[in-house]
């Protein structure tokens, strides 16, 4: 556990001051500043005073719109190719491997510290909602909202973090396991565009990286998954199978320090 605790621990020295860091910070906050602009501008249309008790909910669905869709995946991609490429670019795999950690402590740890960025985004994403709610008030005079539905809000953001896990976990694979960073970002480009082609296809809740949009659905009252079926269970086992499988290609591979 200290090993590991200690592996985390380089994992955030190396990744708190780089690209992905900031893209994690401006990606969370980039939806909440482009509200409180809209909010500032057309509080007639979309404020507390306009929207009554359907402040909220109109505003968190505004929220989540483009994100589901577009913005949360391909910030996914790009932040977790990011995170794996420190040491491609630095040439620097030969150095971490030549440490007294074994290599599952070393993929176990990365993968946390992928898992905790986007966790950190979702926080970060949460907090710029809460703000793009009160601040145009305080100059646009639509009116101070109500105490949010907190039960409500983070339940959904709760569900979004794990139907990004799939995600995360295949583009982990892709950056982890290519040298070429156009590779893994390509091939994440690919899954984002086959996730918007089979969203329409009854069976499209099985794709694991189309249950972002798939919660987004459940959220607006249009779910295109069956009755009964738990798409945050399938996010978790989609997860847990993808990183099993990645854990057991890296271990068995031969060459790791390339």
């Amino acid at each position: 556990m200290k090993t590991y605790i200690l592996s985390l621990q380089s994992e955030w020295q190396k990744i708190r001051h780089s690209a992905a860091a900031w893209l994690v910070i401006i990606g969370g906050l980039f939806v909440p500043f482009i509200l409180t602009i809209v909010q500032s501008v057309y509080p007639n249309k979309l404020s507390p005073n306009a929207l009554k008790q359907d402040y909220w909910s109109v505003l968190f669905q505004h929220s989540w719109e483009s994100m589901a869709i577009l913005l949360l995946p391909a910030g996914i991609i790009l932040a977790t190719s990011l995170i794996c490429q420190i040491e491609f670019r630095n040439n620097a795999w030969k150095q971490v491997f030549a440490t007294p950690q074994r290599f599952s402590t070393l993929f176990v740890a990365k993968l946390t510290m992928v898992v905790m960025m986007l966790f950190q985004f979702f926080i970060i994403n949460f907090i710029g909602f809460l703000l793009c709610a009160y601040l145009p008030s305080l100059w646009s005079g639509g009116g101070v909202p109500s105490f949010p539905p907190m039960s409500v809000l983070s339940r959904f953001n709760f569900h979004f973090f794990i139907a990004s896990l799939p995600l995360l976990a295949f583009q982990f694979l892709l950056a982890m396991r290519f040298k070429n960073f156009l590779v893994s970002i390509g091939g994440g480009i690919g899954i984002i565009v086959t996730s918007i082609f089979a969203f329409s296809w009854k069976y499209g809740y099985l794709l694991p990286f189309s249950h972002i949009t798939m919660v987004f659905t459940q959220m607006t009252g249009h779910s295109h998954i069956p009755e009964g079926t738990s798409i945050i269970l399938h996010s978790i086992l989609w997860f847990i199978g993808i990183s099993g499988l990645h854990f057991i290609i890296y271990i068995a591979q031969k060459e790791r320090a390339s």
